[in-house]
Order: structure tokens, then C-alpha cells, then sequence
């Protein structure tokens, strides 16, 4: 069994899940929007062709491993 993060259409657990983010992956395009809901800080990301959002609690900041060689 894989685990993945899932992309929302929009903020919240209850919304459609648009797409799924691989527990590998280390690079995905945060794209500056953020909402509060209930207890998490959701944040619109865009994970290959799919823009959507997700819990920012699941992701951290490292800018290095999106660098292009």
C-alpha cells in the first residue's frame, strides 16, 4: 500500500478529491494562496497538471530539492 496526499478542489476533507501526491515526491509548486479551516492551514498547490489544495501540516519547506540542474 502507497501513501499519497490528496488534492482538494477546494479547502477542506469534504471536497472532491481532484489528484494524489506520492509520499516520494519532494518538489510541488505551492502557488501563494492559503485559507484557514477549522484547525489546519490549507494551501493551493499545483502537483504536475493538477492545481487543488491540500493540508499544509503534510508538507515541508525545501526549496533545494525543486532546484533544476
Amino acid at each position: 500500500m502507497s501513501i499519497v496526499l490528496s488534492i482538494y478542489k477546494l479547502p477542506g476533507s469534504s471536497n472532491e478529491i481532484i489528484g494524489e501526491i506520492p509520499s516520494s515526491e519532494t518538489c510541488i509548486e505551492f502557488l501563494g494562496d492559503y485559507r484557514f479551516l477549522k484547525s489546519h492551514v490549507w494551501v493551493k498547490v499545483q502537483y504536475e497538471q493538477v492545481q487543488g489544495w491540500v493540508i499544509s501540516s503534510y508538507l515541508i519547506k525545501n526549496e533545494e530539492a525543486c532546484k533544476v540542474n
